[in-house]
């Protein structure tokens, strides 16, 4: 394999892993790369270890930061929990609550793991469960705008804790980080629009750290927070945003979107990509 190849995009040579420099020594260059999966990808325990052997074959090679997506169906019953709540049909949304934690507990026991990471895992997916339970009855009766992101946001959260589970299954160091602590934006809650100069800092803050100790960064997608830490969504289909504005602000050489390409990417994917000439490729989830 050769050492180098062109990147016509890029208009350049790019190293792809050894360079012989002159006096015979040599450096590193590890390519950096985001890679986001959808919910379908993610749908259940099997197809998440499938991922994360993806994963671990791709840090072999290079740098890798991961975005997650909710499972599949998840934002669709956490947006009708989030309506019933407000309606007053308790009953009911505590009903599709349940269906949604036995569906994350069944991917935990397909995922097989030991004891030790079974249990780890499990008390972080009951925390956010019972988090969110609590949220929603504190405030049943003024659900606004702000409740509903956060309330969203719980799908993700859950994913990428199970990703970072399978990771850790296959011996690859891995961490689930909240995109709230990286992705800073406006307050329009539903769709906010990121401000890239604090999202480079904390990126910086967050994620380099994990980069460099070759850890893999398992990032929630589709929403971010406000210099406050106001939750706030990036909109449907904001997952493959959240992967593009990583990109930028980690300068890294390419994207790899897998997603189901019968869903319309978010308006913005390719605009933090554009401005910095990062390729992006897209592949299916659904073969």
């Amino acid at each position: 394999m050769r050492d180098y190849y062109y990147n016509f995009l890029l208009g350049e040579v790019v190293v792809r892993r050894w360079h012989n420099l002159p006096k015979g020594r040599f450096f590193s260059t590890l390519l950096m790369k985001v890679i986001k999966f959808g919910g379908t990808s993610l749908s259940d325990g099997k197809k998440m270890l499938n991922v994360a052997r993806l994963i671990k074959k791709s840090s072999r090679q290079d740098k890798i930061v991961v975005v997650a997506s909710a499972m599949r169906g998840t934002t669709d019953i956490l947006v009708s929990v989030f309506q019933k709540y407000k309606r007053g049909l308790f009953a009911r949304a505590f009903s599709e609550l349940n269906q949604l934690y036995r569906l994350h507990i069944s991917a935990l026991d397909e995922l097989k793991f030991k004891e030790e990471l079974y249990l780890t895992t499990e008390k972080k997916i009951v925390s956010l469960f019972d988090e969110l339970s609590f949220y929603l009855t504190r405030f049943s009766e003024d659900l606004s705008a702000s409740h509903y992101a956060y309330v969203v946001s719980f799908g993700e959260r859950l994913s990428s804790n199970l990703l970072a589970g399978a990771l850790k299954k296959l011996g690859v160091a891995a961490r689930a980080i909240d995109s709230g602590n990286v992705i800073i934006t406006t307050k329009n809650f539903l769709k906010a629009k990121v401000m890239f100069t604090p999202t480079q800092e904390k990126a910086k803050q967050h994620l380099k750290p994990l980069l460099a100790k070759n850890v893999v960064a398992v990032v929630t997608g589709f929403f971010g927070a406000s210099k406050d830490g106001t939750v706030t969504t990036l909109g449907r289909g904001g997952s493959d945003y959240s992967a593009t504005i990583l990109a930028n602000v980690l300068d890294a050489n390419e994207v790899i979107l897998w997603r189901d390409t019968s869903k319309i990417l978010h308006p913005q994917a390719f605009v933090p990509t554009a401005a910095k000439k990062i390729p992006v490729r897209i592949k299916s989830s659904l073969n």
